[in-house]
């Protein structure tokens, strides 16, 4: 029961859990799911209020989205939390709608970390990497892609690669290597896209800390407002500065765009701004995010 209670009463992580007791993370996460198939451990969730589905339909009608899922944060106020949230429920819509014929898509973040880390089944479909490592340890694209394949067993598409690379030609050599090629290959493939929404102003984005700051201030200057994928964008959700595209190991935007599925998992009204550039700019098809960013959102369409 130790590990059960670290995970479900006191929200530890299944990778902070298997560091402290020096276990795999793969045996948390066995032993966390024999604690609910011998009912150990019971999971109850509460039937949306109907405000809220009524927000979500609104949100869905607005903006064309294919589903919208809303977490309430009313009365929460930690980041760590909301990420959890959020997590939950990406996670669910994943295992949900991803079956063996899909090739699922992962981009990185600390969202995208807190919604592999809730997923429990997969079918054995295969898994691209969309992006090359940016940010630490467990919030990059390549931790979120080796938890999902020991779930899915489907074959994996890494990227051992940097997501942003001094000079567009030091990128193009990087991408005719075969292994990033062979991951690169598949982006047209893909099916299912689970994203994360980074914010420029303000800054809350995993790309925006891998520039130096006057490299910042000189795209906040030029209007960028969000990133997804490594694809800058402005306030209307048009893409900007393709040199800084071109310095990525990652899905181009169009491509992106062409995803039938493309699950935009943020929250937080710091990313209302960004999440309504990336909503316009239709990089996403579906949005898992907070009761406040979706009224916000809904006062601006």
């Amino acid at each position: 029961m130790e590990i059960a209670e670290r995970h479900y009463l006191q929200q530890q992580s299944k990778l902070t859990i298997a560091a402290e007791l020096d276990i795999s993370r793969f045996r948390v996460a066995r032993i966390l799911q024999r604690s609910l198939d011998e009912g150990l451990v019971r999971i109850s969730i509460a039937a949306p209020r109907r405000r809220n589905t009524e927000l979500a339909d609104q949100l869905r009608a607005r903006y064309d989205l294919e589903h919208v899922v809303l977490v309430d944060m009313q009365t929460l106020k930690q980041e760590q939390r909301l990420r959890e949230l959020l997590g939950a429920a990406a996670a669910a819509l994943v295992m949900r709608i991803v079956t063996k014929d899909d090739v699922l898509g992962l981009g990185w973040g600390r969202s995208i970390a807190a919604t592999a880390s809730a997923i429990s089944a997969l079918p054995p479909c295969p898994i691209v990497q969309l992006g090359g490592i940016v940010g630490s340890l467990g919030s990059n694209s390549m931790e979120p892609l080796r938890m999902l394949s020991a779930i899915s067993h489907g074959e994996t598409y890494p990227l051992f690669a940097p997501l942003l690379l001094p000079d567009a030609e030091t990128a193009n050599g990087l991408r005719r290597q075969p292994g990033i090629a062979s991951t690169f290959d598949m982006f047209d493939k893909t099916t299912i896209g689970v994203v994360s929404v980074g914010s420029w102003t303000p800054p809350n984005s995993q790309l925006r800390e891998a520039f130096v700051r006057s490299e910042q201030r000189r795209m906040t200057e030029q209007g960028v407002r969000a990133e997804v994928c490594g694809v800058l964008l402005d306030d209307r959700g048009n893409p900007l500065m393709p040199e800084v595209s071109a310095r990525t190991i990652a899905i181009g935007g169009e491509q992106l765009q062409q995803i039938p599925t493309v699950i935009a998992v943020a929250g937080g009204l710091t990313k209302a701004n960004a999440i309504h550039s990336v909503l316009l700019g239709r990089y996403a098809t579906s949005l898992v995010t907070d009761l406040a960013v979706a009224r916000e959102l809904l006062s601006r369409a």
